[in-house]
């Protein structure tokens, strides 16, 4: 029984009021944020936030807004500033609440996002890469990804290529 995909059910939750009142009266740039942060299954960066926005205006007060309301919050990670919805009841009911299509173009302008950076960066969201193929049912460009990383290691039998077999074996 794979349990990896138990998260992916979403079961709708009643959220409080003051929480309903939060998002309602947020503004629009200010809920485009969050919708953005809401696909990211793990923390979001902020250059990856500032190129899917597309914006070349300072999102600071933004991020600071959000971040009074406790609606995000803000970690420290090797690459700089990344950012979590603080409630994953609220990030799942922002992402279940998208359109369909709207899921998919967030999808893949974070693929598109992650495919820009090279190095350490690259590699610490290679997963979340990954997921977001699998969510913008490309399928194949993930295995793409996957067996090519495999090529590239030292030890293609070792533990990290079985991890990434395991990763592509379940992709289907």
């Amino acid at each position: 029984l794979n349990t990896d995909n138990f998260s992916d059910i979403y079961i709708p939750i009643k959220l409080d009021g003051h929480t309903i009142a939060k998002l309602g009266n947020l503004r629009e740039d200010s809920y485009k944020i969050l919708k953005t942060i809401a696909i990211f299954n793990d923390l979001l960066p902020k250059s990856i936030l500032s190129m899917m926005l597309g914006q070349d205006k300072d999102i600071e007060p933004l991020l600071d807004e959000l971040l009074q309301e406790k609606l995000i919050e803000k970690k420290i990670a090797d690459w700089g500033y990344s950012y979590n919805i603080s409630n994953t009841d609220v990030k799942k009911h922002i992402y279940y609440e998208l359109e369909q299509s709207e899921k998919m173009l967030l999808h893949k302008k974070a693929i598109a996002a992650i495919e820009k950076l090279e190095g350490e960066v690259y590699e610490s969201l290679f997963e979340e890469l990954i997921y977001h193929l699998v969510k913008s049912m490309e399928r194949d460009h993930a295995l793409e990804i996957i067996l090519e990383k495999i090529e590239a290691l030292d030890n293609t039998h070792g533990s990290d290529a079985m991890y990434l077999l395991e990763q592509a074996y379940s992709i289907f």
